[in-house]
């Protein structure tokens, strides 16, 4: 079945379709087909309304999510009458929620018209990808496929506060260890009248479905699953106090975000180890800094140590004794052979 609605962090997100006008160096996608096991590929778009409003109501009769953000594997903008028609029904059933539109910017050209005006009042905000400073880093990080992409983006964001939307102008910083300059990206939001976001990337160095492939590695910092903003951005901080934590030990670190919790959990172990859900795991609340995750990760480091150093001497202590006691029967056949 095709997953129109989900939810993450608590928050009912909705995925109109898979096609978009970008193919953005960083997108989640091209890594994997789901966020938090709910597949987001979909086997067609020859869905109507009416599917869509069943699904949502489904998700939100368990997550009654004051917010719905229309975001998925692709360009919501690019379904405009459907995104128009489901917020429209959820203004009208549920008018306190707060609806968002994630989108690269492109709808104006896509339409050949302003579509701005027909959302107001039916979008509260839009979060709309600027990607750079540039038209020159923008399709670096972006890869349009429609000319002039990146004017066309900033006109969108114009066209939204001149009708008064609430837009957000976001970037992503420290994809592979680029940077942009944010301080420039900072104020060309700000002439467009947008407030300014910056988005973490982070390393994710191996994706867990991948692990069964991999037997051979060890002294990994391992991320598993989807981590939202608050500790993607920590991580990411502590990240180089993490990868010397665990260089060069004969086993890994393990982080995993409980979305329905709120923490963050952090384990050293093997790769067999943590697929059997064993080994030690410490707990970091969401909003704690990043010297916590230090912290947590040098204490589950050292009980694995102690637990190693545990087995080997047991392991010692077995050979040894097998050892002996081969010694001794081989005594007792000698003397017995002597008689």
């Amino acid at each position: 079945m095709n997953i129109l609605v989900y939810t993450l962090d608590n928050k009912i997100y909705v995925n109109l379709t898979n096609r978009c006008t970008n193919n953005c160096i960083f997108c989640l996608r091209n890594d994997k087909n789901d966020v938090c096991g709910q597949e987001l590929w979909l086997d067609n778009e020859n869905y109507d309304i009416q599917d869509l409003i069943e699904q949502f109501e489904k998700i939100y009769a368990k997550t009654p999510s004051k917010e719905v953000i229309f975001c998925g594997y692709g360009e919501p903008m690019l379904k405009l009458e459907q995104l128009k028609a489901l917020a429209e029904y959820i203004k009208s059933k549920y008018p306190d929620t707060k609806i968002r539109v994630n989108t690269n910017g492109h709808a104006n050209f896509v339409y050949k018209r302003n579509v701005v005006p027909e959302l107001k009042g039916l979008v509260d905000e839009f979060s709309v990808s600027l990607n750079g400073a540039t038209k020159e880093e923008y399709n670096e990080y972006s890869q349009p496929k429609i000319e002039n992409a990146y004017d066309e983006v900033k006109s969108f964001i114009k066209c939204c506060s001149n009708e008064g939307i609430s837009v957000v102008a976001t970037v992503v910083e420290g994809y592979k260890g680029q940077h942009l300059d944010l301080d420039s990206c900072k104020k060309i939001a700000g002439e467009l009248g947008a407030k300014f976001r910056v988005r973490e990337w982070i390393v994710k160095i191996m994706q867990i479905q991948n692990i069964s492939n991999q037997p051979n590695f060890k002294g990994n910092v391992i991320l598993v699953g989807e981590f939202s903003a608050v500790p993607t951005k920590l991580i990411r901080k502590s990240a180089s106090k993490l990868a010397k934590i665990i260089d060069k030990k004969p086993y890994d670190l393990f982080l995993e975000q409980n979305h329905a919790r709120g923490i963050v959990t952090v384990s050293a172990q093997r790769e067999k180890d943590y697929m059997n859900n064993k080994g030690l795991k410490s707990v970091v609340m969401m909003k704690d800094n990043e010297d916590f995750y230090e912290h947590c990760a040098n204490y589950v480091v050292k009980e694995q140590d102690l637990k190693l150093k545990y087995n080997q001497t047991t392991g010692q202590k077995i050979k040894n004794f097998f050892n002996k006691l081969g010694t001794k029967f081989m005594d007792i056949m000698q003397d017995e052979d002597e008689v």
